[in-house]
């Protein structure tokens, strides 16, 4: 597999900070993030203080409890509401149909958000973890 920098900015939950060209094409700094301690909200902290008031981010959950809703809401930036946290699982009664309707609800609330703000288009940036 050959690895490429993304086109999106990509916050590392390793060293809480941009994923740099040289790191996104090294399989050792991926493989680090098994390893090394995880830096989630200092990554998410970084990635609001820089990009979450203007115009906003829409920080999307894919954990299994919104277990990583819960810091991202303490933020100035999303308690403000300039950007928005929305869960993509169900919070309990996990099932093949509550999670579906638990992504259909996130599906819904995207694209809610999705419409241009009156302050122009959200950014796009990602905080990276690895999963194992």
């Amino acid at each position: 597999v050959r690895l490429h920098p993304s086109a999106a900015r990509v916050y590392s939950c390793r060293t809480s900070r941009p994923v740099t060209r040289q790191q996104a094409v090294r399989p050792e700094f991926w493989a680090g993030g098994l390893v090394d301690p995880v830096l989630y909200w200092p990554a998410l902290e970084a990635l609001l203080e820089r990009e979450g008031r203007t115009p906003g981010l829409l920080l999307l959950d894919a954990s299994p409890d919104r277990s990583l809703s819960a810091p991202a809401r303490r933020h100035p930036a999303v308690r403000d509401g300039a950007s928005v946290v929305v869960p993509l699982l169900p919070a309990t009664g996990h099932g093949t149909a509550r999670d579906l309707e638990a992504l259909a609800e996130a599906r819904d609330a995207v694209g809610r958000l999705a419409e241009p703000p009156r302050r122009g288009p959200r950014t796009q940036a990602v905080v990276s973890r690895s999963f194992t």
